[in-house]
């Protein structure tokens, strides 16, 4: 059997389907639960490119924490800085 490479190892592969702005903002919303910090919340959710669609993690009091990407056709996150 042959062996993957290290190269393929954090290749991406493409989604079924391409995520929409209100599928990432429903998957942000259940991670954040998850993590159980009440103070934490989903931001604005909006498409940035026909690639990218972009979250802003705030808290209750709508001051920013953390503003990420995620890439729609495979459902990568990087965090913006």
């Amino acid at each position: 059997m042959p062996m993957m490479g290290r190269s393929n190892y954090w290749q991406m592969q493409p989604l079924a389907q391409d995520l929409t702005v209100d599928a990432v903002k429903h998957m942000m919303e259940h991670r954040l639960s998850w993590n159980g910090n009440p103070n934490l919340k989903v931001g604005k959710v909006t498409e940035k490119d026909d690639d990218t669609i972009g979250v802003e993690i705030v808290t209750k009091e709508d001051s920013l924490v953390q503003k990420i990407e995620v890439n729609r056709h495979t459902g990568l996150m990087q965090l913006v800085q």
